[in-house]
């Protein structure tokens, strides 16, 4: 009797930005990425694997004795060595030959959610209250480092700091181009001579689950083929697409950061681009989880490139066409001293708005973003800020027409309508038709309404029909889309000052 083992690091998002200190969170993206991916210390075979990487692993034994004892040394290890990353691991037996074994894998994903959700034994005391404080945790240190001052360490940073200090190669290394490397610290990803912020970048792959239960429907056992056979092709297959999803979205990163070199010489001035320092750098690649830090001023462009990248690749697996890879990316732009989990939190919903929306409107086959620049505290929800800053008089004047579609087909709250009032904007600047201070004072008029917008442009007798135009599909003679009252160039005129083009 062969036996299935399944084991998840459950909110590794959570045990990757706990700390604000780049180099430990890249510590703890390692230890997942190397606990999910390399197991050729537990001796097990890649053939035997049916999902590996990203957090989660499934993974076929031969027996339940060989099963049994890789959870019990696995469990003892991670508890052991890597304090703070929350693992849950589960088994099924599993006769080859008689046993279907979809039906299997279904059963062992539904334990898995099932001892998440009771979560036993997740409570322990962390600490007695006399004991100094990690600076990056407020867990009870256990060692210290030296870094513009004495600083602090529980036994969960430790070993995150040692993962990231005895790394043989750079992290992700096989993702960008030969002699260039990932920004190590948070200010190679600040431009210096601006605005200290940076961007956290979260982005999901759309309706995943829908394409793997499409998958498994169409997979049925053929009238001559054994349970067996049928079982191995079937996990084949399985394999086969969790590859093709991660070498799909890893391919849409290669592209992306190809795109960010050739835009090198746009770059000079906002990031140590010339020192081949890539100012960007990935924290989890879990096949269609992706979550990286980046520049404030490309944060959103480089969103957008990897998203439409993606779009680029179709899934067939053995004949059975599963059409295009889409996602959704939220971008939170937040202050370099702000917590990194909070960010995270922030772009995750952006990322959630958008999918959202997708939903609601019954939008096909497409990728969406969303983005905000946070000036301050997070201390309400994306849906809070946009309900309380985005209207005004209730649902009388919306100002932003984000999330935005990729495909400018399907609405015209689409990113290549945001580029066009961006360089409308910049436009009208750059040949003296306005001043800039003069758009910063728009921006505040836009919230008043179109009537007001209306007295402003013949004040300064600005013609709207020259610098602030229709957009594609929307128009308005005073920035208002006259079909939803959307304003066309609210969230052109918030980005403005941090935002750069990426090469295309």
């Amino acid at each position: 009797m062969k036996s299935l083992v399944l084991w998840e690091f459950s909110r590794k998002q959570n045990y990757v930005f706990r700390s604000s200190r780049l180099k430990e969170c890249i510590g703890a993206s390692m230890i997942i990425r190397r606990l999910s991916e390399n197991f050729r210390e537990y001796d097990l075979e890649d053939k035997n694997f049916i999902v590996k990487g990203g957090g989660k692993s499934l993974y076929l034994f031969d027996d339940e004795k060989c099963a049994d004892k890789f959870i019990k040394d696995f469990s003892i290890r991670v508890l052991k060595n890597y304090p703070g990353l929350e693992f849950f691991i589960v088994r099924e037996a599993v006769d080859i030959s008689k046993d279907d074994i979809k039906v299997s894998i279904k059963n062992i994903y539904k334990k898995l959610e099932i001892k998440k959700s009771s979560r036993k034994n997740s409570g322990n005391q962390i600490g007695f209250g006399i004991e100094r404080e990690c600076d990056s945790t407020g867990y009870p240190a256990v060692s210290f480092y030296y870094d513009e001052g004495k600083k602090y360490i529980s036994s969960e940073i430790k070993a995150k700091r040692e993962e990231e200090k005895s790394a043989v190669k750079e992290y992700f290394d096989d993702l960008i181009p030969e002699n260039y490397k990932y920004s190590k610290e948070i200010d190679d990803l600040v431009n210096e001579k601006g605005k200290s912020y940076i961007a956290v970048v979260h982005i999901d792959g759309n309706e995943m689950g829908k394409k793997l239960r499409n998958l498994g429907n169409k997979v049925v056992k053929r009238n001559n083929e054994t349970m067996e056979f049928y079982n191995n092709r079937y996990i084949n297959i399985l394999k086969n697409f969790s590859e093709k999803i991660d070498e799909s979205y890893k391919r849409a990163f290669k592209n992306m950061i190809v795109n960010i070199v050739n835009s090198r010489e746009n770059l000079e001035d906002i990031s140590k681009i010339d020192d081949k320092i890539i100012p960007l750098r990935p924290l989890i690649f879990a096949g269609d989880d992706v979550t990286y830090l980046s520049n404030a001023y490309i944060g959103i462009e480089t969103a957008r490139s990897l998203l439409q990248e993606l779009d680029k690749n179709y899934v067939d697996i053995e004949g059975v066409n599963l059409g295009k890879l889409h996602a959704c990316a939220g971008i939170a732009i937040i202050k370099k001293g702000y917590p990194f989990i909070k960010g995270y939190d922030a772009a995750q919903q952006l990322c959630e708005n958008s999918k959202k929306t997708i939903l609601e409107k019954k939008y096909e086959d497409t990728s969406m973003l969303d983005f905000h620049t946070f000036q301050g505290d997070i201390d309400k929800s994306i849906y809070d800020i946009r309900r309380e800053e985005y209207t005004f008089n209730g649902k009388d004047v919306k100002l932003t027409m984000k999330p935005l579609l990729i495909d400018s087909s399907k609405s015209w709250k689409n990113y290549q309508n945001f580029i066009e009032a961006l360089d409308n904007i910049n436009t009208a600047i750059s040949k003296k038709k306005i001043g800039r201070s003069k758009v910063k004072t728009l921006r505040e008029v836009l919230k008043k309404g179109e009537q007001e917008t209306k007295y402003f442009f013949k004040f300064y007798n600005i013609k709207p029909g020259r610098y602030f135009r229709d957009l594609h599909g929307a128009r308005g003679d005073y920035c208002f889309n006259e079909s939803d009252g959307v304003c066309m160039y609210f969230d052109a005129i918030e980005s403005m000052d941090m935002f750069k083009k990426l090469e295309k």
